[in-house]
């Protein structure tokens, strides 16, 4: 993923005042602003950063020992199941990029502009469901030749990181074989 999903006070944000369902305990675990002046997004992004989002939030929740349904991604945000409190993180960060925008790293699109021009592929996978989103919010869709990011996982079935399903696809919607590609990561499980 080439691009910084969410500016990071946006991150800040959607960590400490996330609106979650009322049990004590769920909320005890997203309240994390007991730890200011340390990374008040890293306990939480070990455990959700580049998994597909209810992987993400069953793991995080399960570190806090916290153990609530599954529940079914239709669930909606205030049931207290692990697809009630993603879907509800969604709608938050949804939100959150309507209105501050997305932080865009400039020297990344830059090199994949400069890759371009040298007739270098470019595409990008990713778990979130919310990368095309992104990437049409921010004018940057038409860089890629492909985007397999967690919607399209979803609709054919890939299992989502570490596993390189989603890879795999991007570089044959490419047509190339996995050894002619690079691939730059942002997310530890990737």
């Amino acid at each position: 993923e080439a691009l910084q999903q969410a500016p990071s006070k946006a991150s800040e944000e959607l960590m400490t005042n996330l609106p979650l369902p009322t049990s004590p305990k769920v909320i005890e675990c997203f309240d994390i602003s007991h730890l200011h002046g340390t990374n008040m997004v890293g306990s939480m992004v070990q455990f959700v950063d580049g998994k597909p989002r209810y992987m993400g939030v069953k793991d995080f929740l399960e570190a806090s020992d916290i153990n609530i349904p599954y529940g079914d991604p239709k669930d909606p945000p205030d049931r207290e199941t692990i697809c009630g409190v993603g879907n509800r993180k969604n709608e938050h960060f949804r939100s959150i990029v309507s209105k501050g925008g997305v932080d865009i790293y400039e020297s990344t699109v830059s090199f994949v502009k400069a890759l371009k021009q040298r007739g270098v592929k470019a595409g990008v996978a990713s778990s979130s469901m919310n990368c095309s989103y992104i990437l049409e919010k921010t004018g940057l869709i038409d860089l890629f030749e492909t985007v397999i990011d967690g919607v399209v996982s979803k609709e054919i079935g890939l299992r989502g990181k570490p596993h390189p399903d989603i890879y795999l696809i991007a570089c044959e919607n490419l047509k190339l074989n996995s050894g002619e590609c690079m691939m730059v990561e942002d997310a530890l499980v990737g």
